[in-house]
């Protein structure tokens, strides 16, 4: 081999070493950032030299597990058939589940107070207004008293109101209308709002009250759905109801 031959071989020796070694510490920052570049345009030893390390660009590496939350349930006894446990690994979260059978509207005001004390929740889901409903407490009013439990649940946490649901009896007319101003209010809010339009009569229990257990898996679906929403929705992320015209 002639030295002209060897100089040729050699500086090839040395091109295809420089573009390995290039190559190694761009993917070792490409290992630890998210990159615009392709590294389909990176890995030919005829592109390499148009393309340094200073022109890749990179961002900060993003952190892809979602970050544990604890979630608290507060509301009558709609909610009292809830298993915390079973909704803890498909939403990733603390779940606490307090139900206060019998309460209104009205006297979970005071209810979540202790709630809120006994865990440090970084959202919550008030699901309460059924026992007011056969009761002469008009639906402006039910509606005032939600939203003042979603206000003393604090601006700093994810507050998701849960409509009321139907029951078979005279009544719907009035959740119908509290269930709307609820609506208006979470979007207006920027609140989530949990349409349980989903839960028909048939799965209510022989009282036509509370649900049975299809009613509870139902329930449970639509509350795991909104948990796992991240981060805070816009107002066209919030779950509308179906239009409707009844007015109690």
């Amino acid at each position: 081999m002639d030295m002209k031959s060897y100089r040729k071989k050699t500086n090839i020796q040395k091109q295809l070493q420089s573009n390995k070694n290039d190559r190694k510490k761009i993917h070792q920052r490409m290992s630890n950032s998210n990159c615009s570049n392709n590294l389909q345009n990176i890995e030919s030893p005829s592109t390499i030299n148009d393309t340094t390390i200073e022109d890749i660009t990179c961002s900060p590496a993003v952190n892809t597990q979602s970050t544990i939350k604890n979630v608290l349930i507060v509301g009558d006894s709609m909610v009292q058939k809830i298993e915390a446990y079973k909704m803890k690994k498909s939403t990733e979260s603390n779940i606490s589940v307090k139900s206060i059978s019998g309460a209104t509207s009205d006297g979970m005001q005071h209810h979540v107070r202790g709630c809120l004390a006994d865990f440090q929740a970084d959202k919550i889901i008030i699901n309460c207004g059924t026992n007011d409903i056969s009761n002469k407490v008009k639906p402006e009013k039910i509606f005032e008293n939600i939203k003042e439990i979603s206000k003393i649940c604090g601006e700093d946490k994810e507050v998701i109101i849960s409509g009321i649901i139907t029951r078979e009896d005279k009544y719907n007319k009035k959740i119908d209308r509290v269930n709307n101003l609820l609506m208006e209010y979470c979007e207006n809010n920027n609140l989530l709002f949990i349409d349980n339009n989903n839960i028909t009569q048939d799965m209510l229990n022989r009282g036509k009250l509370h649900l049975r257990k299809i009613g509870i898996t139902q329930l449970v679906k639509n509350f795991q759905e909104d948990i796992n929403l991240r981060p805070r929705p816009d107002n066209e992320n919030t779950r509308k109801m179906n239009e409707r015209t009844d007015v109690c």
